[in-house]
């Protein structure tokens, strides 16, 4: 019996047939640029063709089926997708409505992490970032995406958890399914990971993530760029006004985006979001002074018990906070909060090797 990956570049070498034995339509001729593009492993421009075939003939039944197939190829493969291609794939899957496959693709995007040295903190920075040091850290992995208000959706139901103050009547906004989930507390976050067989990421292993050993000081390199993350400032006065723009369409106020947008944010590693969007809950206490005694190995804080350390830059700012913003984008930069409703914060999970 021949494997699924066979069965799959048997249907594409098929179809290929089909369109190239009859009259070229406009639509056939954009399906047979997707099936080159897919040949080659370019997902990204094999959907974007796809996609137009089907916006020039809706029922174009080959350009359907080269979908279907390419889709489950892909999905098949998840994790191990570069970041472009499978952030293509979920606004495919999104525009299609497939639910259950965005979902599919979502829980299983989990990047691995080797073992190994790490850098933890900053040299100039923020006294809580201060003495600049390394740490081991056991081999983990990490998901690409924040959760997602789908994810959460699903866990609040089993679960009979309660739901944001932002959704609405017990749903998320029309539009937001694979925006991240905020306003969640700490406790939730940490039972969301455990129901999914994960765990809150620690500090270490977040910043490892984020910036890789060479101790990168954003996500993607060592100068700001405001066009590879999700944030704004807006003259707010305090965080609770910005509860209705998590309601409203993007283009018409600042708010969260879906998850892996934009993509060139992505770390070394291929972790999305990681400054921007939402802030995220990680497994530590906050100390300010934990890394004049903090562990070499798999280190943890584990103390004073009133603030949960957050990680991350958020979606949005004060008009006057420019200087924050930027700063919080670094992969060293530390916070907390004991907040259960912060319309900036959200969280993702990490996991121990099976």
């Amino acid at each position: 019996m021949r494997s699924a990956a066979a069965r799959l570049s048997f249907a594409v070498v098929l179809i290929a047939v089909i369109v190239s034995c009859a009259g070229e339509s406009a639509a056939d001729n954009l399906v047979r640029r997707a099936h080159e593009a897919a040949e080659v492993g370019d997902w990204p421009e094999a959907f974007t063709q796809y996609r137009n075939a089907l916006q020039e003939d809706p029922f174009h039944e080959v350009a359907e089926v080269g979908v279907r197939a390419a889709t489950a190829r892909l999905i098949a493969t998840v994790p191990g997708l570069r970041v472009d291609t499978e952030v293509e794939l979920l606004r495919w899957l999104e525009g299609e409505h497939r639910w259950l496959e965005v979902a599919t693709v979502l829980d299983a995007s989990v990047i691995p992490i080797p073992a190994g040295w790490a850098m933890m903190g900053t040299k100039g920075g923020r006294p809580d970032e201060q003495p600049r040091r390394e740490v081991y850290l056991d081999a983990f992995a990490i998901d690409r995406y924040e959760v997602t208000n789908l994810q959460y959706a699903a866990f609040a139901t089993e679960a009979s958890e309660p739901v944001p103050v932002y959704w609405i009547d017990g749903a998320f906004p029309e539009g937001t399914a694979t925006h991240p989930v905020v306003g969640v507390s700490w406790g939730q976050a940490d039972s969301y990971c455990a129901a999914a067989g994960k765990r809150l990421p620690t500090e270490a292993e977040w910043e490892r993530a984020c910036r890789d050993f060479d101790g990168l000081t954003y996500p993607w390199g060592s100068d700001w760029d405001p066009t590879r993350l999700n944030t704004t400032m807006h003259p707010l006065a305090a965080p609770d006004d910005a509860w209705p723009w998590l309601t409203t369409p993007a283009s018409e106020s600042p708010g969260l985006v879906s998850v892996g947008e934009p993509e060139t944010g992505a770390s070394p590693f291929g972790v999305c979001n990681l400054a921007g969007n939402a802030s995220e809950w990680v497994a530590d206490w906050y100390d300010p002074v934990a890394y004049e005694t903090l562990g070499d190995v798999n280190p943890i804080g584990a103390g004073p018990p009133w603030n949960h350390s957050i990680r991350g830059g958020s979606w949005l700012f004060r008009h006057d906070d420019a200087e924050l913003m930027v700063d919080q984008g670094r992969c060293a930069f530390r916070n907390s909060s004991h907040s259960f409703d912060d319309p900036r914060v959200g969280f993702r999970c990490a996991s121990d090797p099976e």
